[in-house]
């Protein structure tokens, strides 16, 4: 799988999936908050784990940064409620 990259100028972190980009979009709200509001996927790699991937590297550099998570994006809310160790990363 290819290195997931963070464009901060674009407010996203991106991975390229055979030519094609996937991509989890944030706003940086005051109080260190990253509010995480949408994750594209091209179609024919939806349901392989890649937004998955994404969501987990984004938390984990959340994480590394002090930054806690609004998960506006329905996706990262429910990989948030499945995975129980990022629960006190929320804001």
């Amino acid at each position: 799988m290819p290195a997931i990259r963070h464009e901060p100028a674009d407010r996203r972190f991106v991975i390229e999936v055979e030519g094609d980009t996937a991509f989890i979009s944030y706003r940086e709200l005051p109080g260190h908050i990253l509010d995480l509001h949408h994750t594209f996927v091209p179609v024919p790699f939806r349901g392989s784990g890649i937004a998955s991937q994404l969501t987990a590297h984004v938390l984990r550099y959340a994480d590394d940064h002090g930054y806690a998570i609004l998960p506006s994006c329905p996706f990262v809310a429910a990989y948030i409620r499945r995975h129980p160790e990022y629960r006190g990363f929320t804001a």
